[in-house]
């Protein structure tokens, strides 16, 4: 199915006021609609004005909206992951160098770093898609 979208005008019936619209309709002209301006729907307007919008009248109103009512971008969903996973390889790294303080062998914690930066560069390689 292939939409239109229109920005329409139409002689509200009852009041005789006029009614601006967006208006989306299949090929057959059946669809739906929200009104900017004027009476509410009733079913009895007259189509006075219709225009069709294209992809370029989509990009310039939308520059506009966003303008005004910018779009917040949605949070990185490995961000608490990636976090979560960097706090791991500080304690782990912060382990392993007490452990070498104390004269011990910290080969087994080193190991545990090294997990976690691979790790987080499988998150950062998810991260970028």
């Amino acid at each position: 199915m292939t939409s239109k979208l229109a920005i329409e005008v139409h002689l509200h019936g009852p009041s005789g006021s006029l009614q601006l619209s967006v208006s989306r309709r299949d090929e057959n002209g059946t669809g739906d609609g929200y009104r900017l301006a004027g009476p509410a729907f009733s079913g009895t307007a007259e189509l006075l004005l219709s225009r069709t919008l294209d992809k370029d009248d989509a990009a310039e109103i939308r520059r506009y909206l966003d303008a005004v009512f910018p779009v917040a971008k949605a949070a990185d969903p490995l961000t608490g992951l990636r976090e979560e996973v960097q706090r791991l390889r500080t304690a782990a790294d912060e382990y392993a160098a007490d452990l070498m303080d104390e004269g011990k062998d910290a080969e087994r914690a080193y190991g545990r770093v090294e997990a976690y930066d691979r790790i987080l560069a499988l998150v950062n390689h998810l991260a970028e898609g």
